[in-house]
């Protein structure tokens, strides 16, 4: 119950959150993605417990962790093309989620997609949706891996595409609801 679930995707990430959990006196899980987002990211940024609010926006919420964070920004830029604004947020800690960051976001939107590489049930999914249920109007999807094998071999971003966790499938969410 007080376990803690760390996903950085930067070196940066992974040292500063090392460093303030350490001595924590709890079991503290780090998943080290293989793949970088490529962000740069100030070691004072970094607050474990705390999101990022990495773009402003103001039509939908867009929140991703790990190295898809970069996944979330390419759709942010096919999105500003079509006069869509997102707010996107990136969380490294999962465990505590920064519930005050998501709910400011989504009571804005209310539209949310998570876009991670984690299953369906059990991810960071379920986590902003129980965080977010009770609003208003909320759109709500994860694209994330679905409850079935992953089968084939390939780089990692060819396994990302076989999993459909692209930039092109938030777009698709988005474009259905506003249809």
């Amino acid at each position: 119950p007080t376990s803690e679930i760390c996903f950085p995707s930067s070196p940066v990430e992974f040292d500063q959150l090392f460093r303030q959990t350490y001595q924590n006196d709890k079991l503290t899980v780090f998943r080290i993605a293989g793949t970088s987002h490529g962000i740069e990211f100030k070691p004072e940024d970094i607050k474990f417990g705390k999101g990022i609010k990495v773009l402003e926006g103001s039509d939908i919420t867009i929140i991703s962790t790990g190295p898809h964070l970069s996944t979330a920004i390419e759709a942010n830029k096919k999105l500003i093309d079509k006069g869509i604004k997102s707010d996107v947020i990136y969380i490294h800690t999962i465990r505590p989620l920064d519930v005050e960051l998501i709910r400011r976001s989504v009571e804005k939107t209310k539209k949310v997609v998570i876009i991670e590489e984690h299953m369906t049930t059990g991810g960071l999914g379920d986590d902003v949706l129980r965080t977010t249920y009770d609003i208003p109007g909320l759109k709500f999807k994860s694209i994330s891996i679905q409850d079935k094998f992953v089968t084939g071999y390939g780089s990692y971003e060819e396994l990302t595409e076989s999993c459909g966790l692209t930039s092109s499938a938030i777009i698709q969410t988005v474009n259905a609801w506003l249809i």
